[in-house]
């Protein structure tokens, strides 16, 4: 009785991932049949908002000064950065003695999410403001890490990477820029898988010359200890690999959310 079970524990999880995979590839990409539908592919929105760089788009508006910049690793891809030298009370230039912090956002979202609250409650900018200077990364293929040496974000190729290519290429190439614009060792907060990736770069014998400290919120090393269905599902179900047979290669969780609201009901 235990054996069967496990057996029908185990079926039910992988038609559970067969079905999720299929059901959106159907309903968000299925109109466009080219190897770069991603998620959201075959959906048409009121034309999509313009980002002319998370600098002007949400870090000047509020007065504070930023700078944009671009970090290239090793297999080619160019990440985005962005410099938040001083804080609202600075005055005159900025000071080479302010110790240099980076800032890695998790999964799903880029370096916007560290200022979804008001300037009193956002990371970037009270660490701006305690005489900080800020260094915003954004994992590669998100909206302001698009580019690469050689490769279009339409082609397959593009996104043929997980965490681990950001371990060991992302990673290093923007503490290396980082530490070469200031000339001192930095600070690095990590948020969920903006923690799995140093520490899996730190266990390689990366990065640990070049940084002071590390801080890590809502730390993610090990799987094992997931407690929630969808979680658990996605990781032994290998969500990943059964995405990429069904011919998923991107995910935009914007265009998704905008393709649920579009969708009838009932």
């Amino acid at each position: 009785m235990g054996s069967f079970m496990l057996i029908r524990w185990v079926a039910l999880r992988v038609c559970f991932i067969v079905l999720v995979v299929l059901e959106l590839h159907l309903a968000l990409g299925g109109a466009d049949q080219q190897p770069s539908n991603f998620l959201g592919g075959g959906v048409s929105l009121d034309k999509p908002p313009v980002w002319e760089g998370l600098c002007k788009a949400t870090v000047i508006p509020h007065g504070y000064k930023c700078e944009e910049f671009h970090a290239t690793s090793e297999d080619g891809y160019i990440t985005g950065l962005q410099r938040i030298p001083e804080g609202l009370s600075s005055s005159g230039g900025v000071s080479k003695n302010k110790p240099p912090v980076v800032v890695q956002h998790g999964v799903l979202t880029d370096g916007i999410s560290w200022m979804m609250g008001s300037t009193e409650q956002s990371l970037v900018f009270t660490l701006a403001d305690s005489g900080f200077d800020v260094w915003i990364a954004n994992t590669r293929g998100t909206r302001f890490s698009k580019g690469h040496v050689s490769l279009d974000e339409s082609q397959t190729q593009y996104w043929d990477w997980s965490w681990d290519e950001v371990a060991l290429n992302d990673l290093p190439a923007i503490v290396d820029f980082v530490y070469n614009q200031t000339g001192q060792k930095l600070h690095f907060v990590g948020h969920s898988m903006g923690t799995t990736t140093p520490m899996a770069a730190l266990s390689q014998g990366k990065l640990a010359d070049k940084l002071n400290s590390v801080v890590l919120l809502s730390p993610i090393a090990y799987l094992n200890k997931m407690t929630t269905v969808g979680g658990i599902l996605a990781s032994d179900g290998f969500l990943g690999e059964l995405a990429e047979l069904a011919g998923i290669y991107h995910i935009d969780p914007g265009k998704i959310l905008a393709t649920v609201k579009l969708m009838p009901y009932g």
